[in-house]
């Protein structure tokens, strides 16, 4: 192996490609992981947050080895027509790979129209938050090691620039935000200061993240501020939709009760009564899986007319095709089937 003093290593290469339908951004990369080294990369379109990678599907190599990968990946960029810019472009954590779940899972929104919107707004059981045009992410901080997490609950590469606002932050936690290039706009918390504060309203929670924040300045992970009135609900509404930004989020200011709260207390409230909630139990879930229900009370207004493509996805509420043919030999000729049954029992 090459004595490191010596080794000449490249500088990260920031490279841009523009024309009249795209908008790229790609970074490359080859950096020292201990004694090895390994070629990563950042891409996706200009002024977003970009998605990292490696192209050492094996983990470090030796600089040999990276270097190769990452003198292909410069060719391969010129050949498409990437061309360099100034400066190294944002530096970003590679993303671990693999498709590992986080354990945390995200809570989605429910997109709503301009009168429910309305009703919302001079409602003051709810408190609104600008829905920014960014790419969904949770960080995690448990001790000196922080990860991203995406709204599939899977772990991925994030800006090193909000690695380091974490690692400023003193205590463990994990924050749900939106990442636009190198910052983070966090607009709720789920565990922090050694508690799991799920349990708590979505208002209560932004107390507690605005308490948490309290001291990074105009770092690279910012508070999401709320419209509380019905006056600066309307502002933010009039704001936004002049600006033509992707819209506003509504979030009921207390916590609603849980399904297992429901079933604990033995009762659920239906049309024409009640009835005891262990005979409901599956129905109760299958309704909030469809219907898109949610402890949180989150929802999307869009304040831009939505193409007919966007919006919820319908659920299939029936249960999944049997992978097995059943009866047996159901779809095959009499024949077939006496080959098959005569294999069968031999």
């Amino acid at each position: 192996m090459a004595d490191p003093t010596q080794i000449e290593v490249p500088g990260r290469i920031y490279w841009r490609y523009q024309d009249a339908r795209s908008n790229k951004d790609y970074i490359t990369s080859l950096e020292r992981v201990g004694d090895l080294w390994i070629a990563n990369y950042a891409f996706g379109a200009h002024g977003a947050t970009l998605k990292p990678g490696t192209k050492m599907s094996k983990g470090p190599g030796t600089y040999a080895q990276a270097r190769k990968v990452y003198d292909a990946m410069v060719k391969e960029r010129l050949a498409k027509g990437y061309k360099p810019q100034d400066g190294e472009g944002s530096a970003y954590v590679a993303d671990p790979g693999g498709q590992r779940h986080s354990g945390i899972q995200c809570q989605l929104l429910n997109p709503i129209g301009e009168d429910e919107a309305q009703a919302l707004i001079g409602d003051d059981g709810w408190f609104s938050q600008e829905k920014h045009d960014g790419k969904r992410m949770l960080i995690r901080k448990a001790g000196q090691e922080v990860c991203g997490i995406n709204r599939r609950g899977l772990l991925v590469g994030f800006p090193k620039a909000v690695e380091q606002a974490a690692l400023a932050i003193p205590h463990d936690f994990v924050i749900d935000g939106e990442a636009i290039g190198e910052r983070l706009h966090a607009f709720d918390v789920l565990e922090a200061f050694g508690a799991d504060q799920r349990a708590l309203g979505a208002y209560e929670r932004l107390s507690v993240l605005r308490r948490l924040l309290e001291g990074c300045g105009e770092g690279a992970i910012s508070f999401s501020t709320p419209a509380v009135t019905t006056g600066e609900k309307q502002a933010l509404h009039d704001r936004l939709l002049a600006a033509r930004r992707e819209g506003l989020v509504f979030k009921r200011k207390r916590r609603q009760p849980t399904q297992a709260e429901i079933l604990r207390d033995g009762v659920v409230r239906r049309r024409g009564g009640q009835r005891p909630a262990q005979h409901r139990r599956h129905g109760l879930a299958a309704c909030r899986r469809r219907r898109g229900m949610d402890p949180g009370g989150q929802l999307h207004h869009p304040v831009q007319p939505q193409s007919p493509g966007r919006g919820c996805r319908r659920r299939n509420p029936l249960p999944p095709r049997l992978s097995r043919r059943w009866p047996p030999g159901a779809g095959l000729s009499r024949r077939q089937d006496g080959h098959r049954r005569g294999r069968m029992h031999r």
